[in-house]
């Protein structure tokens, strides 16, 4: 299996390893990916994707709010992950076994090279991505 991290700095700001993914399969980190190029990452790979935003504070642009304390946001993690995690089974019970989305199938007109002219290796690394045009 092929384990690929796109903002490694968010899952891993350098304090802990990345051996317990290692020991899943082969790894590749981007260490810092801007949202738009996951977006475009995962739509290449034919992956659905979505994402989930949860607000800490306001302080940093709302004059009018009391300034906030560690305290404060440490709450509101805290029930941001509960609200997370929450969302996250009622969304991953409601996901068909063989979801059929137009994401899953974004490169079926994308691809124009002819594939006879695919490199092999390109073939052996995309795989699970190409086997379906192949």
């Amino acid at each position: 299996m092929k384990i690929v991290i796109l903002d490694g700095h968010a899952v891993n700001p350098g304090d802990l390893g990345w051996d317990a993914f290692r020991s899943l399969g082969e790894l590749e980190v981007f260490d810092r990916t801007a949202e738009n190029e996951i977006v475009a990452r995962a739509r290449e790979a034919e992956i659905a994707y979505a994402t989930m935003a949860m607000v800490t504070d306001y302080d940093c642009w709302k004059a009018d709010e009391a300034h906030v304390t560690v305290e404060m946001v440490i709450a509101n993690l805290n029930r941001n992950a509960a609200i997370a995690k929450e969302v996250m089974k009622r969304a991953i019970a409601k996901i068909p076994q063989e979801a059929n989305w137009p994401c899953h199938h974004a490169l079926k007109n994308a691809i124009m090279t002819d594939r006879k002219l695919w490199p092999a290796k390109i073939i052996k690394e995309l795989g699970p991505i190409l086997k379906k045009y192949l």
